[in-house]
């Protein structure tokens, strides 16, 4: 399954993404330069439109769950977030209304952001997850910059967050142009990892109308 679909899913996703946007606001006086560098670049971005490959290793399985998709953001409020193979899944994010479609049942389920305010709150941080917005939540973690050649980060919340209940640390590593996101390492303390790989990323592109429809 893809990391955020489903309300199943609902709790990891608010958990990855205070994870990943909150940490910002609390790194280090070292840090701070790079980071701002890809706020501002980030913040001049409008659309994206980008395919991605989500490799999920799970401790009781032997094989990874690979899932294929794509992600379609257009500033301030659309987000689709589309699900291809092995399954069929598409979470679109329209102001305050959220559309899921199933593949397996073929049904499209509505959800008011208003009425939902967990579901709401993933909404928030995914949006702001792909566009760059890394100062809308103030969160307690501890960050530092990785070594290497690449410009990528390591995150991990501190005990007393609930997200620490699940993750143990995210690693995050921006395209060479530093322009956008290419890589997200998740791992949680029960040992599952997940590995969100980004590509073929189109940035301040035009998005054809036909691209948000639901099947």
């Amino acid at each position: 399954m893809c990391l955020f679909s489903g309300t199943k899913n609902l709790a990891r996703g608010v958990a990855v993404a205070c994870a990943l946007l909150g940490a910002f606001q609390l790194v280090a006086e070292e840090e701070q330069a790079p980071l701002t560098e890809l706020e501002t670049a980030l913040s001049e971005v409008k659309t994206v439109k980008t395919s991605f490959v989500q490799e999920k290793k799970m401790a009781l399985f032997k094989k990874p769950m690979i899932t294929k998709g794509t992600i379609l953001l257009e500033m301030p409020e659309k987000l689709m977030w589309k699900v291809e193979s092995p399954v069929q899944y598409v979470l679109l994010i329209d102001g305050k209304q959220a559309k899921q479609w199933d593949g397996e049942t073929k049904k499209t389920v509505s959800i008011s952001l208003a009425e939902q305010p967990v579901f709401a709150a993933v909404t928030q941080q995914l949006r702001a997850w792909f566009a760059g917005n890394y100062r809308v939540l103030s969160k307690d973690y501890t960050i530092k910059k990785l070594k290497g050649e690449a410009l990528a980060f390591e995150f991990v919340p501190k005990p007393e967050l609930p997200q620490a209940k699940m993750v143990k640390r995210i690693s995050v590593t921006f395209q060479k142009d530093k322009k956008y996101i290419e890589l997200f390492q998740i791992e949680e303390n029960s040992g599952d990892t997940t590995k969100l790989t980004f590509s073929d990323t189109s940035l301040n592109g035009e998005i054809d109308k036909k691209d948000w429809k639901l099947p």
